[in-house]
């Protein structure tokens, strides 16, 4: 009776309750509440990159060859030149000893049929100078000069303001490193190869055929390494989707270019050509350490060509910069990232516009894309074990960028690996430039950055194997291939210049174009081929009977001319005051040389002279600047600059527009 009774009563029913309500919850904290929170923790990353893509991009899937990236929202083609060139030598850039596979077909005698062919007359024409009145004598010579430009403004560089802005962006920015070294693969040793894989050019079809079985030996990598960097490379993705993106820290557009140290003076020299092309656009050299920094450059004439240094090691902290042990390429696609511009064209610093490239960040393909990408010669040696580690299906045939013309698909096994849904098109990057808009590839940014960071380690063997052409090239197409980010690949094939001399021809220059005529010409060419039943995904650019006459027809009928050149990156000689007098680059077989062949052999290609330009600022930084590099004063400079004033006089000599030696006066 008296348990009855205080059950009876109100308090205790109340004080039972309580209780009961109590463990309900204790219950609910210890075994639903965590399982729930676990499961929206494990949301996968493809359904975490489905949420994340930007509206209208989600349903859209990267696809390649000629027609896909011209019909639909993503994607690379391969297109060559009807007037396509190659060359039989190797591009002292991509490492001169490496063998070339050039295998023969039944068409060998008809289209290309020089393999050693440099260039071929015809090509596109660039726009011609306006004539200028005014005159004025060069070494002696009188020539026609255009008038003066309006000083650039020190108030037009962008810079960041205040203390506060410059905290904000060096936390952003070791946010984004400790990603990285978050996920950095431990304990393993770095890829090494069983064997180099072969270079085939893009013009050729490879002989045995690029698969995955073909492809999957030259690594020497273990279950251990695999395992590792997958486990790594799945939490990076997740790491990534999480990562927003800045409000505060990218804004307006601009060139970005990585060249302290030794390529200074370099620097100077396709930065002050980029001003005589009319470019406005601000400037951020982007340095590497403190040591680079040269005071009177960077505070003194850098803000009289609209340019600003901006130095890495500042940004990221010197401690943690100087435990990445970072080299060569790995420093540029980082510089790329730790430039403030949103929206940025990416230059190196032996990269020279021979036209005004500001347009390109206007552009109907970058305004498209947001991101342009340029082709090198080679074919991808991508290995399969790539595609593994990102976690990327590998589907069927889709494409034919390595299937003969007038051939059906091949079966999976038998297909070119790049020819497979899912992987990364055909035909290797030359990121000698690059447009990207930041914001819409801000995932693929960070993705290209880790390749980078741990580049020489792992992913520069994972995504060439020792062909040709090592270094960042192709991780910028591999983050957006991961991310599933649209991109457009320029179509028209490069060309080299070079220069003969005793033992044959030595190519000194890669030719790249005007990525904006680009998209028109290749669209047009598109349009043709399938309004007139040509196979769309035929590779256009293979050096066949077919595929050469069916070049000439498409330009004989969409009534365009093909692009103009828009940039030449110099490998070798570098057009450096110093470094060419040191080096006596000069001269070839005991007299002066043209370093891109002579004005005869490719003035069709290159209708102005711009080696005499380019010649002619390496003048004015050796014998007229009031500011030079300090490495530069530990020579006498009366020496290197007697030295490029007699090599000017020989290019005005033999020049068809020695008007080129004529700079613009821009208050430098």
């Amino acid at each position: 009776m008296p348990l009855l009774n205080r059950w009876r009563s109100l308090a205790s029913r109340k004080n039972i309750l309580k209780i009961l309500i109590a463990f309900v919850v204790i219950h609910l904290l210890i075994n639903y509440i965590p399982n729930t929170v676990k499961e929206l923790n494990t949301e996968t990353f493809e359904e975490k990159l489905s949420h994340s893509k930007p509206e209208g991009h989600r349903d859209e899937l990267i696809q390649g060859s000629f027609d896909s990236s011209l019909e639909t929202d993503f994607q690379h083609d391969k297109v060559d030149p009807s007037l396509q060139a190659t060359h039989g030598e190797e591009n002292s850039q991509n490492n001169a000893n490496h063998e070339v596979k050039n295998p023969g077909h039944q068409d060998k005698d008809s289209g290309l049929k020089d393999s050693s062919l440099k260039f071929k007359e015809g090509s596109d024409q660039i726009v011609n100078p306006i004539k200028q009145t005014d005159s004025q004598k060069i070494n002696n010579e009188e020539l026609s000069i255009p008038k003066p430009v309006e000083e650039f403004s020190s108030e037009s560089i962008q810079t960041v303001s205040g203390p506060n802005q410059i905290e904000l962006e060096r936390s952003f920015f070791r946010k984004a490193v400790d990603i990285f070294l978050k996920n950095k693969p431990e304990g393993i040793d770095k890829i090494d190869l069983n064997e180099k894989a072969p270079s085939y050019y893009y013009i050729d079809i490879p002989n045995p055929t690029f698969n995955i079985e073909f492809l999957s030996q030259f690594l020497d990598i273990s279950h251990k390494q695999i395992d590792e960097l997958t486990k790594k490379h799945t939490q990076l993705k997740l790491d990534i989707l999480d990562f927003q993106y800045p409000k505060d820290v990218f804004h307006g557009k601009g060139i970005v270019m990585i060249g302290g140290g030794s390529f200074l003076g370099t620097a100077l020299t396709s930065i002050r050509a980029l001003r005589e092309t009319g470019s406005q656009l601000p400037l951020q050299l982007m340095l590497t350490t403190f040591e680079e920094y040269d005071k009177d450059v960077c505070e003194v004439l850098l803000p009289k060509l609209n340019s600003k240094c901006i130095i890495m090691e500042e940004i990221v902290g010197s401690e943690t910069f100087n435990s990445l042990h970072l080299q060569k390429y790995e420093l540029k696609v980082l510089g790329l990232f730790l430039s403030t511009f949103e929206e940025a064209l990416l230059l190196d610093a032996d990269n020279l516009a021979v036209k005004d490239p500001d347009y390109i960040l206007e552009s109907k393909p970058y305004n498209k894309y947001g991101y342009i990408i340029w082709p090198d010669f080679w074919r991808q040696t991508i290995s399969p074990h790539f595609y593994d580690i990102a976690g990327i299906k590998v589907g069927e045939p889709i494409r034919k960028d390595g299937v003969p013309p007038n051939e059906p698909f091949p079966s999976r096994e038998n297909a070119q690996l790049s020819d497979l849904e899912g992987t990364i098109p055909d035909s290797t990057c030359e990121a000698g430039q690059l447009a990207i808009n930041k914001k819409l590839h801000f995932k693929s940014l960070l993705a290209t950055v880790y390749y980078n960071l741990y580049g020489f380690k792992y992913y520069y063997h994972l995504l060439g194997q020792g062909a040709v052409g090592i270094g960042d090239k192709d991780t910028f197409i591999a983050g957006l291939t991961v991310f599933q980010e649209p991109y457009y690949f320029v179509k028209q094939r490069p060309l080299l210049f070079g220069y003969d001399h005793e033992n044959g021809w030595q190519d000194t220059t890669m030719v790249q174009y005007d990525p904006s005529q680009d998209f028109e010409y290749y669209n047009a060419a598109n349009s043709y081929m399938s309004s007139h039943d040509y196979d769309t995904k035929t590779n256009i650019f293979l050096n066949y009977v077919a595929t050469n006459n069916l070049r000439e027809e498409i330009h004989e009928n969409i009534n365009l001319p093909k692009p103009e050149v828009q940039f030449l990156h110099i490998h070798s000689p570098k057009f450096n005051a110093l470094k060419n007098y040191l080096s006596a680059d000069y001269e070839i077989d005991g007299h002066e040389r043209r370093q891109f062949g002579s004005r005869e052999k490719i003035a069709s290609t290159l209708p102005l002279d711009w080696e005499l330009k380019l010649s002619r600022i390496s003048q004015w930084l050796a014998c007229e600047s009031e500011i030079i590099p300090e490495d530069w004063k530990t020579v006498r400079r009366s020496d290197y600059c007697d030295r490029i004033k007699k090599h000017v006089d020989f290019l005005i000599q033999t020049s068809d527009t020695p008007e080129m030696a004529v700079l613009k006066d821009i208050g430098v």
